[in-house]
């Protein structure tokens, strides 16, 4: 092949790819503009979009070339012209295809929502025409005085026009503004008018569209996304598993944006209704969640004393609920959030590692897989200190020290399962595989913390291995939690 067939067979197979796939984009989009988008559970699919444009560019292009390499300069110069004026067609078709803004865009073919840009007096007065009920504004006339001034012109036009208009920001200050949640949802519910929807923005307004499908009933349809973010305020979300996720409590924006928007279908609270300082976060995110299709579920599972069986609890819950999940806790970097990781993640009662952030008399103890700490010998009320942290169950590795006996009756009064000295490391790894969750201390407990972290760590899941670092500060011990819990704010 010549240079001069290779540039034009370039020409040929770019041109005609170009306008083939100006034109698909824009059918694409319009769809998804329309609610017929799969994405969003429509009609529309992407495999037959991406399908259909291959196919075509093939079928076209293979004989547009083959003319262009074997026919005279007359030939190529209408080919030229052809492959041109299908790419001037293709790019403007986002104009007589995409750019509606004047138009109504419906949720679903037939639906009750229409979506567009704030309305003209043309535009409402079509409205009308098209027995319209009324047209519902996402605009905040309380927060900005130019939206004020918005809301009062189209109060006047839907008057004129025999129209209702519904005035609904979505936030009041800092808050999702549960009167509008109300008043939407029971436009929904009522099940009769058509409305025209549109807010202060594209952005805005792709979030009205969300919140309808939501309030529709179709949450499900929505996107996931969770998986667009890396961190709330209070700490990093971490994906266990497929459609399940570690959160901290979210923000009101949060909630909206990710929630609400969604297509969260449970959440999992980890916080304590017995806590006074927990009762209103639980309270508050009830009462936002629930009415708007999101199932709200309780686990309560305090720091200390901490119960490892609460956490195997919660972790069986989680397995039963609808995904995606969102598993929370007031902080990600906490004892609770470490605790339903490890149980949810290696299937045992967990021993958060945090929870051994104070040493022993005797030194440091430190967690090596979910259910086996290695330390110094435990001395006195020390018994008891470890059945706060989650030990359920206690050996002796290494030869027996003088007091064993003592050691074996304060461990019963503490409410530890005493197992007493065991021989070898063989069987020292057979007995902590499971259950527990175990300290082992002795003289060879050291050279053993090695093997059972190599055979059953780490401690912690490895997804939680990243450290929980937001906005450049680290979300450290669970005093903060507290503090941060004065105010129920944001």
């Amino acid at each position: 092949m010549t240079l001069e067939q290779f540039l034009g067979a370039a020409f040929v197979w770019v041109t005609l790819g170009a306008g083939l796939g100006s034109l698909a984009a824009a059918l694409a989009l319009k769809a998804f503009l329309e609610g017929r988008w799969d994405g969003p559970g429509g009609t529309v699919s992407v495999a037959v979009v991406f399908t259909a444009f291959v196919v075509a560019w093939g079928v076209l292009g293979v004989p547009a070339s083959r003319l262009w390499q074997r026919r005279g300069s007359l030939t190529r110069v209408g080919i030229s012209v052809a492959l041109l004026a299908g790419l001037a067609a293709g790019v403007s078709s986002w104009g007589w295809l995409v750019d509606v803004p004047e138009e109504p865009v419906f949720l679903e073919a037939g639906g009750r929502f229409a979506f567009g840009a704030y309305p003209t007096r043309e535009v409402v007065s079509s409205l009308e025409e098209q027995d319209f009920s009324g047209v519902i504004s996402f605009l905040d006339p309380e927060g900005d005085p130019e939206q004020a001034g918005l809301v009062d012109k189209e109060r006047s036009m839907t008057a004129e026009s025999g129209l209702e208009l519904f005035s609904a920001p979505l936030f009041a200050g800092d808050s999702v503004n549960r009167e509008t949640l109300d008043a939407v949802r029971a436009i929904v519910e009522e099940g009769e008018g058509r409305y025209y929807v549109h807010a202060s923005g594209e952005e805005s307004l792709q979030s009205s569209r969300l919140l309808l499908m939501r309030l529709s009933g179709r949450g499900a349809l929505l996107p996931d996304r969770l998986a667009e973010v890396e961190a709330f305020e209070r700490g990093r979300i971490y994906r266990l598993s497929e459609g399940v996720y570690l959160a901290p409590f979210p923000t009101e924006s949060e909630h909206f944006r990710y929630y609400l928007t969604g297509s969260v279908r449970s959440v999992l609270s980890l916080m304590d209704p017995e806590t006074p300082a927990d009762i209103p976060w639980i309270e508050r995110q009830r009462e936002l969640l629930e009415p708007n299709g999101i199932e709200f579920h309780l686990a309560p599972l305090p720091g200390e004393p901490f119960d490892p069986a609460r956490a195997v609890a919660a972790a069986e819950i989680a397995g039963s609920l609808p995904r995606p999940l969102v598993v929370q806790s007031f902080l990600t970097a906490s004892t609770s959030a470490e605790a339903f990781a490890q149980a949810f993640l290696a299937g045992v009662p967990p021993m958060p590692p945090r929870l051994f952030d104070l040493p022993l008399r005797g030194g440091s103890a430190r967690v090596v897989a979910p259910n086996v700490a290695v330390g110094p010998r435990p001395i006195g009320a020390e018994f008891r200190a470890l059945y706060n942290r989650g030990v359920r169950a206690i050996t002796h590795v290494g030869a027996p020290p003088a007091g064993l006996d003592r050691d074996r009756d304060l461990s019963r009064e503490a409410g530890l399962r005493w197992h007493g000295r065991v021989e070898n490391d063989s069987s020292l790894l057979v007995l902590v595989e499971r259950g527990g969750p175990w300290y082992v201390y002795g003289g060879g407990s050291g050279a053993i913390a090695e093997r059972i972290r190599e055979r059953y760590g780490p401690a912690l899941p490895e997804v939680l291995s990243e450290p929980d670092e937001v906005d450049g500060a680290s979300r450290e011990p669970e005093e903060r939690d507290d503090s941060r819990r004065r105010s129920i704010g944001g």
